[in-house]
C-alpha cells in the first residue's frame, strides 16, 4: 500500500496543483485585480469647453477623430454612399496599405477589393506608364538633346500638354489619338462614375496610423481621389462637346458638381478649398457650354438649375469650416497637450506632474474666444473688410507668437501657471490657425465664378433673342438676370467688352491688377488671376511683359 501511494504521489501532486490553480483562477475571476489607476483628465469635458463629449477614449479624453468620422458619416449607408463608387472605380487610392486599408473598408461597410480588380487609370498614370515606342517621334529640337533620357522626358511632356489641352478645350480623337485611347480604356470605371448623379451623399473615412490618432494626422483619401476624377471627367466632357454630344457633356458637368459637393459638405477647410479648386477645373467647361456648344433653350435652363442647386451663393460654408472644423482641430490639440504633453507622443506621454503645469480649461477658453472672432469675420459680407480683418488678425497672431517666445517673457511665465497657459495658447493659435486671408480670397473667387457662370447663360439667352450680345451688361436686367453682378474683389463693375458677335467679361481677381482677363503665368512667371468668361475669338491672351522698372523707382 505504501509502495502504491509512493508510485502515485507525483500524479496526486499534479492533480492537486491543477485543482489549486483552478480554484485560484476562479477566485481571480470573481475578484479580478484592480486596473492600474488612470491619470485624471485635466480638462473639463462639456459642450462649452471641448464641444465633443462623446465618444471618449479609454483615457477619458474626447475621441475627436471618431466624432468627426461619425458626424461625416451621418445617415449615409453602404447603399447610399457615392464614395463607394469612387473606391470601386479606383481602389483605396491614397490609403496606406495594411491596417489602414482594413479599417478603411470596414468603415465603408464593404469587402476589400481583390488584387486583380480592374482599376481606373488616371490620365497622369497613363502618361507615366507609356513606353518609349508609344511616345510621339522626337522633333528635330528633341534630337539635339544630349541624353536619351532627356529626349524621352521631352516627348512625354508633349503628351502631358496634349492632355492639359484636352481638359481646357473641346477635342477630337483624330487630333489627339493618345488621349482617345486612354479614354476608351477607362470605359469600365467611367461607367461606375456615370451613376454618381444617383448618389448625392458620400462618406470617405478619415484614417490614421496606429502611432497617432488625431484629426491632423488623418489621411484624407477622398480629396485626391475626387480631384483626379474631376479632371478626367472634364476631359471626357470636352470630347463630348467636340462630338456634338451636348447632353452627355452636361451630364458630366452634373457629375462634377456632385464630386465637388462631396467635399463641400465636409466641415474642414482643406476639403472645401479643394471643392473650390474643382469648380475652377469646371470653369472652362461651363464657358464652352455657354458659348460654343449651341445649347438648346431647355439645355440652358438645365445648366442654370444645376448651378443654382449645386453651387450655393452663401458664404456660410466657409464660416462653418472655421466655426466647427478648424475649431475642433485646435480643441483636440489642447486636449492632446493635456493627455500626452507638448510632444503629443501617444507611446511615451510626459509624467502627470509635468502635464499639470498648465491650466487647460483656460487654454480652451482662449481658443473659443479666438474662433468666435474668426467665425464673426468669416461671416462679413463685404469682401474688402473681411480681407482687411483677416490680415489684421494674422498680424496680431504673429506678434503674439514673437512675444510668447521672447526669453524675458518665458522667464516671467515660469512664475505663473496662468501666464504660462496663456503663452502656450497664444503659440498654438499662431501655429494652428490656417492662412485664413488666402482661404477667404479663394472663397471670394469661388463666389465670383458662380456669378460669371450665371452671367454667361444670361448673355447667351440675350444673343438668342436679339441676334447679338448686348452693348452693356445693364441690358440683361431684369429679363435675363435679376441683378447685374459686380467684381467682388473691387466692388466695381466687371470689365466688359463686346462687338455684338463676341464677348469678354472678367474680374481683376485678388491682386486687383487688370491682366485683360488672363489667368495663368505671364512672361515674368508671375501668376495672373483674372477670372473671365468669353467667346473663343476673344480668349484672353498672355499679357505682354511689363517694362523694366526704373532703378530709383
Amino acid at each position: 500500500m505504501t509502495l502504491i501511494m509512493q508510485k502515485s504521489m507525483p500524479q496526486f501532486l499534479s492533480v492537486s496543483l491543477l485543482v489549486s490553480y483552478a480554484l485560484q483562477a476562479a477566485g481571480l475571476a470573481q475578484n479580478p485585480p484592480a486596473a492600474p489607476p488612470r491619470d485624471p483628465v485635466l480638462v473639463t469635458i462639456s459642450k462649452e469647453t471641448t464641444r465633443i463629449t462623446e465618444p471618449l477614449k479609454e483615457s477619458g479624453y474626447p475621441d475627436f477623430l471618431e466624432a468627426v468620422n461619425l458626424q461625416a458619416k451621418g445617415k449615409v449607408t453602404p447603399q447610399t454612399n457615392g464614395a463607394i463608387l469612387l473606391v470601386r472605380a479606383a481602389g483605396p487610392y491614397g490609403v496606406s496599405p495594411g491596417a489602414q486599408q482594413e479599417e478603411f473598408f470596414k468603415r465603408l461597410g464593404i469587402e476589400p477589393l481583390p488584387e486583380n480588380h480592374r482599376r481606373h487609370v488616371f490620365h497622369y498614370g497613363f502618361i507615366k506608364d507609356l513606353k518609349e515606342t508609344e511616345l510621339p517621334p522626337p522633333t528635330d529640337e528633341e534630337k539635339k538633346l544630349d541624353y536619351d533620357n532627356e529626349q524621352f522626358e521631352a516627348r512625354r511632356t508633349r503628351v502631358e500638354l496634349d492632355f492639359d489641352h484636352c481638359g481646357e478645350h473641346p477635342w477630337s480623337a483624330n487630333d489627339y489619338p493618345k488621349v482617345a485611347r486612354w479614354l476608351r480604356e477607362q470605359e469600365k470605371s467611367f461607367a461606375l462614375l456615370d451613376k454618381l448623379r444617383d448618389y448625392p451623399d458620400a462618406y470617405l473615412p478619415m484614417i490614421t496610423g496606429t502611432r497617432e490618432r488625431s484629426i491632423v494626422a488623418a489621411e484624407l483619401p477622398g480629396i485626391q481621389l475626387i480631384r483626379l476624377f474631376a479632371f478626367d471627367l472634364k476631359i471626357r466632357a470636352m470630347n463630348s462637346i467636340a462630338e456634338g454630344k451636348t447632353e452627355a457633356a452636361i451630364d458630366d458637368l452634373e457629375r462634377l458638381f456632385v464630386l465637388s459637393g462631396y467635399l463641400h459638405n465636409n466641415k474642414n477647410i482643406v476639403s472645401v478649398l479643394v471643392s473650390f479648386a474643382i469648380r475652377g477645373v469646371m470653369h472652362n467647361l461651363v464657358n464652352e457650354l455657354s458659348f460654343s456648344a449651341k445649347l438648346t433653350a431647355q439645355q440652358i435652363e438645365r445648366v442654370q438649375k444645376l448651378i443654382e442647386k449645386h453651387y450655393p451663393a452663401s458664404k456660410e460654408t466657409f464660416a462653418e469650416c472655421i466655426d466647427q472644423g478648424e475649431r475642433l482641430v485646435m480643441l483636440e490639440s489642447i486636449c492632446r497637450y493635456a493627455e500626452f504633453g507638448p510632444g503629443a507622443d501617444e507611446q511615451k506621454p510626459l509624467p502627470l506632474r509635468t502635464r499639470q503645469n498648465l491650466d487647460y480649461d483656460l487654454m480652451l477658453s482662449i481658443c473659443h474666444k479666438h474662433y468666435d472672432r474668426l467665425a464673426e469675420i468669416a461671416r462679413l459680407e463685404d469682401a474688402e473688410k473681411q480681407a482687411q480683418a483677416f490680415s489684421e488678425l494674422e498680424k496680431e497672431l504673429g506678434e503674439l507668437s514673437k512675444k510668447a517666445k521672447s526669453p524675458g517673457n518665458a522667464m516671467l511665465n515660469f512664475l505663473s501657471k496662468t501666464k504660462r497657459s496663456e503663452q502656450v495658447a497664444d503659440i498654438l493659435m499662431a501655429l494652428l490657425t490656417p492662412a485664413l486671408n488666402a482661404a477667404q480670397q479663394a472663397s471670394v473667387k469661388n463666389s465670383m465664378r458662380r456669378e460669371l457662370w450665371l452671367l454667361s447663360l444670361a448673355l447667351e439667352k440675350y444673343r438668342r433673342k436679339h441676334g447679338q450680345f448686348p452693348k452693356n451688361l445693364e441690358l440683361l436686367s431684369p429679363e435675363f438676370l435679376k441683378t447685374i453682378p459686380v467684381d467682388l474683389f473691387t466692388g466695381k463693375p466687371l470689365k466688359y467688352s463686346s462687338d455684338g458677335k463676341s464677348v469678354l467679361v472678367y474680374s481683376v481677381g485678388r491682386d486687383l491688377e487688370d491682366h485683360e482677363g488672363f489667368e495663368g503665368d505671364d512672361t515674368e512667371r508671375q501668376y495672373c488671376d483674372d477670372i473671365a468668361i468669353f467667346t473663343n475669338d476673344r480668349r484672353p491672351k498672355q499679357p505682354a511683359p511689363k517694362p523694366p522698372r526704373d532703378f530709383f523707382e
